[in-house]
């Protein structure tokens, strides 16, 4: 299995090459390089251990999986303070190429359109993480509303 540079995750990869040689892209990424999920977040430091694995199955189906793991720092909606919001993520996501094939395995899995052939590698992990914020953020203190008096 082929593995991504040492420099981390590559902003993009070809579907098709990545699958023909079961390419492996794993590394750390910076939240800072996430802009949509910086936004969302108390600060933006730190980075997402990030390890993916393109696949196919012998009867054809293409995967991208693998996990996403870090800690982000998020606002307490409670008290409006900072937390650390510690998470292990995995991803499963069946690889289309057309609207008609994302629709017949949408009830099985989460497929992703791949277009003009390209894995766009960080906006994918970025879509992951946003996905599995919580709504309404709120620390796991239990003293978390004392402070608001």
């Amino acid at each position: 299995m082929k593995r991504a540079n040492a420099a981390g995750i590559p902003l993009h990869a070809s579907a098709a090459k990545a699958l023909a040689s079961r390419q492996r892209f794993a590394g750390s990424l910076p939240v800072a390089q996430l802009p949509r999920l910086g936004a969302l977040l108390a600060d933006r430091d730190g980075s997402l251990e990030v390890d993916l694995a393109a696949e196919k199955e012998p009867g054809g189906a293409a995967w991208l999986r693998g996990g996403i793991r870090g800690q982000l720092s998020l606002t307490c909606q409670r008290a409006m303070h900072p937390f650390t919001w510690a998470r292990d993520l995995r991803t499963d996501l069946r690889l289309v190429t057309s609207e008609a094939e994302e629709e017949r395995v949408l009830k099985d899995c989460d497929p992703y359109l791949v277009q003009e052939d390209r894995l766009p590698l960080r906006e994918l992990v970025e879509e992951e993480v946003l996905l599995a914020l919580p709504m309404m953020p709120r620390c796991d203190d239990p003293d978390c509303v004392e402070r608001l008096k």
